[in-house]
């Protein structure tokens, strides 16, 4: 239950608690996903303190996929009505991960192009290959048809946008830690770095809540796992509530039109028990090396 007291206190720490001890840097472990089936989430996303989506999550069961255990985690973007009026957008995404190493398996996106692109584009991506260094995304656009990309340069810890969402959720570190990782949202991979900002309380329609900050920064990838020099280097703030059901309750990204900011509104915790537990990275934990042809 959201709001029995953070686990980290604001300001001062005390000796031996994570916030005191050195900053590490890794990537995501291997490890159950920090999710329960029949839990959901609800915010609302707004430009200028004017509201302008509803984003919702929502846990289903675990099934088989393919010969191993998944539980699916389908999300969704509706338009309010006031930006509907320029742009209706009902996206929707769902991801297979695995629930015993917290990967994903099979990514499946239905959404708007782009607000300057009328068209409808469907992602499948399928990561079992990831490990071998690269991965088959197919698109079919409403104009172009269908079409088969290769994403290259992939490692075995390569996430979609949910999975590494739940590997965020479960991570427990000293305030500078940073987590590094490879995250495809829908078809562009992207090169993201989140550090340890420090441990607060914010304020929510759910209430004041206890609080840890992750500040991060995201560059996308070329289709052979460069760097983009083409694409803006974008920075984000997520705050995950600091108590055992580790909830994301806001987050704060940068665009050209201002900045956005999505706020919880919502929360159910689901049935039965959590797959996943909250993880520590040693003390000693060095970061994954990145990839040969990855320019940082």
């Amino acid at each position: 239950m959201l709001g029995c007291g953070g686990k980290h206190v604001a300001g001062p720490v005390a000796p031996g608690s994570a916030a005191d001890t050195a900053p590490v840097s890794i990537r995501p472990q291997s490890v159950p996903p920090f999710v329960t089936p029949g839990e959901r989430m609800t915010f609302k996303a707004s430009i200028h303190g004017l509201e302008m989506a509803t984003f919702g999550i929502a846990v289903g069961e675990v099934a088989d996929w393919k010969g191993k255990q998944a539980v699916v985690v389908q999300s969704g973007v509706q338009s309010s009505q006031m930006l509907s009026i320029l742009k209706k957008v009902d996206d929707t995404f769902a991801t297979w991960i695995d629930t015993t190493t917290g990967r994903p398996l099979f990514f499946r996106g239905h959404e708007l192009s782009g607000m300057a692109d009328p068209f409808i584009e469907d992602t499948d991506v399928d990561f079992s290959t990831a490990g071998a260094g690269k991965v088959q995304v197919d698109l079919t656009r409403e104009d172009t048809g269908k079409a088969v990309e290769f994403q290259e340069n992939t490692q075995e810890d390569l996430m979609d946008f949910q999975a590494f969402f739940l590997a965020l959720r479960a991570w427990d570190a000293p305030v500078g830690s940073t987590l590094s990782a490879d995250v495809l949202r829908s078809r562009f991979m992207w090169r993201t770095e989140l550090k340890v900002g420090g441990f607060e309380t914010i304020t929510t329609e759910l209430g004041q809540l206890p609080a840890v900050r992750f500040e991060g920064v995201a560059t996308r990838l070329t289709r052979g796992g460069e760097i983009d020099k083409t694409s803006d280097v974008r920075h984000y703030q997520i705050w995950i509530s600091d108590d055992a059901d580790r909830v994301p309750l806001k987050l704060v990204a940068a665009t050209d039109y201002g900045d956005i900011s999505m706020e919880i509104v919502d929360y159910a915790a689901g049935q039965g028990a959590r797959l996943g537990q909250v993880w520590k990275a040693p003390a000693t934990a060095p970061a994954a090396a990145a990839p040969a042809a990855a320019v940082r």
